[in-house]
């Protein structure tokens, strides 16, 4: 072979390595070896942790399933946990922590009391952070930005949703409320009232019962409730705290008065520890992961949940809303990797307004631009037990889609009575 020839064979062998290399557009293109990284912000200490196995199998499910199916372009994804401490300080030095570290995004934290010190961070940092908890305008109003979304409950939604059952369906006409001082509660607990005068202006508000986060008993409150003598009560709590109410407030006969109305009511990091101690029928609330249809996805999603937990070390752990968050805050974002241009905040971010997101349950979700909340179906429901399962279950279900989240009018129209500008804040103008 001439050398001429022989130079341009080369030339054209390291043209295509090039190529692969670097792409058309010689952007530097990564080895499907290397790991994308996605910080996970989860409270791992402190007495909010006994809910951390359910959390847990959510997020590591979600990214078994991502990277089975090929990952993110034969990238594998890879989760960077850190503990917040259940402290807006601490999580915010983390957050600082996992920038430099190189992710390409953030799911958490999903306590009501950090996710907006993580909010203010992301519009800082100009960094994607996905909370999975629930979503109050302390977050999704106060502190919006085009960087921050959420994957979990709506507290606006869950309000309405409470006050149409309980007032319009069931005729209540007076509640007392316990919650911790948090945003999303303090969200629910207004939404309610302010729904539940509308459907009856002589509605009455008997009381609210405010418990910190690291609260054990409950009797006075229980007491004070009780003496109130409200046709129902609307709880603020979940986790470890839910579990304590319940278990006193069974002791002092509360549920031979009233009921309790609110959300996690069937979320299996509430209820499986009761077993048949559980006051089924004297609970109800909003559920986003109804575990228990018969269909075969949800079947096949409840024995990868499972298997997960098992794997994962924690024996049997039922699917639950909390790590329900986790799950589709995950996949939300996978998607949103996949048709990004870049990895850079910008991209993804407005990869997350495309993504339409297919669940286990219910219509496919999506992200809307004016809140950033991740659009599910969910359902109200009532508490029961099942010969089928060993933990209650949701009955008289009543599905509900989008047209239950705050509209587009009163979400700017809520803002602008907190001299907020939504637009400018999501970047939108």
């Amino acid at each position: 072979m001439k050398k001429g020839k022989r130079m341009v064979i080369s030339m054209l062998l390291l043209l295509v390595l090039f190529a692969g290399l670097f792409g058309i557009e010689g952007a530097p293109k990564a080895r499907s070896s290397e790991t994308i990284k996605i910080g996970l912000m989860d409270t791992l200490t402190t007495t909010l942790a006994a809910s951390l196995p359910w959390s847990h199998v959510g997020y590591e499910l979600a990214v078994k399933q991502i990277n089975d199916s090929g990952g993110i372009h034969g990238r594998m994804i890879e989760i960077v946990p850190k503990d917040t401490g259940n402290d807006p300080a601490i999580t915010v030095e983390r957050m600082n922590e996992l920038k430099a570290e190189g992710v390409v995004a953030i799911v958490g934290p999903s306590s009501d009391s950090l996710a907006p010190a993580a909010a203010q961070w992301s519009r800082q940092n100009k960094m994607v952070v996905i909370t999975q908890g629930t979503s109050s305008t302390k977050v999704s109003v106060e502190n919006a930005n085009k960087y921050f979304f959420s994957s979990g409950f709506n507290a606006w939604q869950i309000g309405k949703l409470l006050a149409i059952n309980a007032v319009k369906e069931n005729n209540f006409k007076s509640f007392a409320f316990v919650g911790t001082d948090g945003a999303a509660p303090n969200d629910v607990r207004n939404f309610f009232f302010e729904e539940a005068k509308k459907l009856n202006p002589k509605f009455k508000d008997r009381g609210d019962f405010r418990v910190s986060t690291s609260a054990t008993e409950f009797s006075t409150i229980i007491s004070a409730v009780m003496a109130a003598d409200p046709d129902m009560l609307v709880g603020g709590i979940a986790g470890p705290l839910f579990i304590s109410l319940v278990q006193q407030a069974e002791l002092f006969g509360m549920f031979d008065m009233l009921d309790y109305y609110g959300w996690y009511t069937t979320d299996a990091s509430n209820t499986q520890g009761f077993k048949e101690n559980y006051p089924a029928g004297h609970t109800h609330g909003i559920i986003a992961l109804p575990f228990w249809f018969e269909d075969a996805k949800s079947k096949q999603f409840v024995k990868e949940w499972m298997d997960m937990g098992k794997e994962l070390g924690h024996g049997v752990i039922y699917p639950a809303d909390l790590g329900y968050g986790s799950y589709k805050a995950f996949l939300s974002l996978a998607e949103a990797l996949k048709i990004a241009k870049d990895f850079s905040s910008d991209s993804i971010a407005e990869a997350l307004l495309k993504v339409k997101v297919d669940l286990p349950y219910g219509a496919p979700a999506y992200y809307r631009e004016f809140d950033h909340m991740l659009i599910t179906d969910v359902w109200y429901g009532d508490t029961a037990w099942s010969d089928d399962w060993e933990i209650p279950i949701g009955v008289n279900l009543i599905k509900y889609g989008e047209e239950t989240y705050p509209s587009e009018e009163d979400f700017y129209k809520y803002a602008e009575s907190k001299g907020i500008d939504i637009k400018e804040r999501l970047g939108l103008k």
